[in-house]
């Protein structure tokens, strides 16, 4: 028994988490040629995680960018929320795999 409570100890301790924003107001966006297709997005939020990875100061998460209809309606929903000043909750892939040190969009959601 005391073997299956330090693995299972030893897994929690190991395991990270997305990074999240609720209740955010999307600050900034940014899109550069010189750095490929993706979208920057900078959110405030009170009570906002990030996941290890996550080492910029200047942006929250990136989104990259491609011809899905999913992806479209991503970019809409955070031009249409930065626009609007209305808050979002933005979810993190819990990797930076798309831009080093800024975590992957995964998700938004429209408050």
């Amino acid at each position: 028994m005391k073997f299956y409570s330090c693995l299972l100890f030893l897994l929690a301790a190991s395991t990270t988490w997305a990074g999240e924003a609720p209740n955010a107001r999307i600050e900034r966006v940014m899109l550069d040629t010189s750095l490929g297709n993706k979208l920057f997005i900078k959110a405030v939020s009170s009570s906002q995680t990030n996941t290890s990875c996550q080492q910029n100061a200047v942006w929250n998460f990136v989104l990259p960018l491609n011809t899905s209809s999913v992806n479209e309606a991503m970019v809409s929903y955070i031009l249409t929320a930065h626009a609007t000043n209305t808050q979002v909750t933005l979810i993190g892939a819990d990797n930076c795999s798309t831009f080093s040190a800024i975590e992957t969009l995964k998700r938004i959601e429209i408050n």
